[in-house]
């Protein structure tokens, strides 16, 4: 079985979803064909059971109401993890818990997604407004997705390591690779030890490993480093790239080396645990 731990949609009638686009990578949302129906199609075109609808940032903002509507629709073969905004100056800290709690209520939803990728982006040195939202998340029980640079961990590591709920690590925070793998220094091996953190590895960090012919040895370096059950497979569909077939080789190549149940784990097993609710497994 195949599950996508990482796939993007937009709306198509933007006069009833409206688009908000920030600038943020390429702007795949102009491109025919990326609402969910399309990417259920493409999803039967490749074999691909299960799938996470992580909230578009670029191209929907923090209004998730076109992916909770998508995730509604197509339940339970897909989950939500919407977005919210702790960047934004009306939320006050003691509301996060609100904001988060209704989003909750949804059973399509999975978990938060919290994005710190923006330019203009500071929650991260707000420790009151971290603790806030990782104390919601826990209480709702759904998973806490981190968007955010490796420069970042430092400030949120002390919340992620005391977390008693589970977090995923989006592209397994961008970590600059050398030769294609993980430095010694690398920041996300600060977490080696949180066996509640696992790792996106998406194909955005495929492709920068196989650009220096690593990508297979990037992916056994995170397993010995990690445990197998600590890495999942998202394609980043279709914000990486347009040709979900190549995505998938991509990653079917870069696992070539792991064994059996360790392939299983990262396609799918590992990924339906995470994101378990409400009957992805």
């Amino acid at each position: 079985m195949l599950l996508d731990s990482h796939t993007h949609v937009v709306s198509p009638e933007p006069d009833r979803f409206a688009r908000t686009a920030r600038g943020l990578g390429r702007e795949w949302w102009t491109e025919p064909g990326r609402d969910v129906e399309a990417l259920i199609r493409t999803l039967d075109d490749h074999r691909v059971e299960r799938a996470v609808l992580v909230q578009a940032v670029g191209a929907h903002g923090y209004d998730n109401s076109y992916l909770l509507d998508a995730a509604r629709r197509f339940a339970p073969r897909v989950v939500a993890v919407p977005a919210v905004d702790l960047d934004d100056p009306r939320l006050a800290d003691g509301d996060i818990a609100t904001v988060i709690g209704d989003l909750a209520r949804d059973p399509v939803v999975t978990g938060i997604r919290l994005f710190a990728v923006s330019p203009a982006s500071r929650w991260t040195a707000r420790p009151a407004r971290v603790r806030a939202a990782f104390d919601a998340a826990g209480a709702a029980r759904l998973v806490m997705v981190l968007t955010l640079f490796e420069s970042q961990l430092a400030a949120l590591a002390g919340a992620v390591v005391d977390h008693e709920g589970p977090v995923a690590l989006d592209h397994c925070a961008f970590p600059g690779l050398r030769a294609g793998l993980l430095p010694d220094d690398a920041p996300l091996l600060a977490l080696e030890r949180a066996a509640h953190v696992t790792l996106k590895v998406s194909s955005h960090l495929l492709l920068d490993a196989a650009a220096a012919g690593a990508s297979g040895a990037l992916v056994g370096q995170l397993v010995a480093r990690f445990g197998p059950d600590r890495i999942l497979w998202g394609s980043d569909y279709p914000q990486t790239g347009a040709d979900y077939g190549a995505l998938v080789a991509l990653a079917e190549r870069a696992a070539g080396g792991l064994s059996g149940a360790d392939r299983e784990a990262f396609f799918a097993a590992n990924a339906a645990r995470v994101f378990g609710r409400p009957g992805l497994s």
